[in-house]
């Protein structure tokens, strides 16, 4: 006897009700049918929101960002419960800017975002659109308003993000850069319960950004900044990128990566992560190549998963990609 009422469900009491016709007893079923399923969803909801803030707080350094994003998911939970107990107020909007140079995990937090705020109940849908400025602007005129509702046709229930939004201001084919900015601010507003959108990039362009346009920033209540990294921070997610290809750093590897990191760190176009990611990758393919003319099989566990110090050398300029439009770390 399946409970309609909660789709594929099926009752355990089923049998001790079986037959009965008093309303009030089926009433009664209903009920206990529909309390044991909230009881299970609850678990499952506390498992996924236990495994979204892990992989949050997985994420190196950002301590500060971690917090902010805690802290506007307690407060849209205690919106909810506003609702539920009758209580009328004026809903926060949910949308956020994220300010900070390139690979600052701004892209890597907001991919989170969705995790969490769906398993928290925030959000309706686990959705995740990413978009930069190329899928906003369309190439003729008066098909940009079109391209940008559809975009937040796609992430409706979920998150959209909105990667280097400044660049919409920027080399403007047009008028279609307005456009956008136009359709996206009447969007964010229409849809504010429905869509919950994410500005990101470079903090000086995304302040100016902001400022030019007060109908953008009137309805992003979350500016939350993205920090570069320490040096301790960088070596910390080298380790990181290493253990996520099965290897190990070395003796001596640390101090060698100190010594890389504070050099780099000095270019005011220092990638951060990106700059990590390349420098690892290429540590990588250097330590496959020293071991090249033997025969895999033969190689040793440490010649094969742990990286040495001379396998790290410093990312040439650009080659981290820390000054291309790039959706990522």
């Amino acid at each position: 006897m399946k409970n309609e009422s909660v789709p594929g469900y099926i009752c355990p009491e089923r049998e001790f009700f079986l037959g009965l016709t008093d309303p009030q007893i089926k009433t009664l079923y209903k009920m206990i049918c529909r309390m044991r399923k909230q009881k299970e969803i609850k678990k499952t909801d506390a498992s996924a929101v236990d495994a979204a803030y892990a992989r949050l707080d997985r994420v190196i350094g950002v301590e500060g960002v971690k917090k902010e994003i805690r802290s506007i998911a307690a407060y849209a939970k205690f919106e909810r419960e506003y609702a539920r107990r009758g209580v009328e107020t004026q809903r926060m909007a949910m949308h956020m800017a994220f300010l900070g140079g390139p690979g600052t995990a701004k892209t890597t937090v907001a991919r989170i975002i969705p995790d969490i705020f769906y398993a928290e109940g925030i959000i309706p849908e686990r959705k995740y659109v990413e978009v930069g400025k190329g899928d906003m602007v369309a190439r003729y005129v008066g098909h940009t308003p079109g391209v940008v509702k559809e975009k937040f046709k796609q992430a409706d229930g979920g998150v959209l993000f909105v990667d280097e939004a400044y660049s919409l201001n920027e080399g403007d084919r047009g008028g279609f850069g307005d456009e956008a900015i136009t359709t996206l601010i009447t969007e964010m507003e229409n849809k504010r319960d429905r869509v919950i959108v994410i500005l990101a990039g470079y903090p000086d362009r995304m302040r100016e950004f902001l400022r030019s346009n007060p109908g953008t920033v009137s309805r992003v209540s979350n500016i939350i900044t993205f920090p570069g990294y320490t040096a301790d921070e960088l070596i910390a997610i080298a380790r990181l990128i290493a253990e996520d290809h099965c290897c190990a750093l070395g003796d001596g590897v640390e101090e060698k990566l100190r010594v890389i990191f504070t050099g780099a760190m000095k270019d005011p176009d220092f990638g951060n992560g990106r700059y990590v990611r390349s420098l690892v990758e290429r540590a990588l393919r250097a330590h496959a190549v020293k071991f090249s003319e033997k025969a895999t099989s033969t190689l040793s566990e440490e010649e094969l998963f742990v990286l040495d110090a001379e396998d790290f050398t410093p990312v040439p300029a650009m080659e981290d990609g820390s000054k291309r439009s790039v959706i990522g770390f």
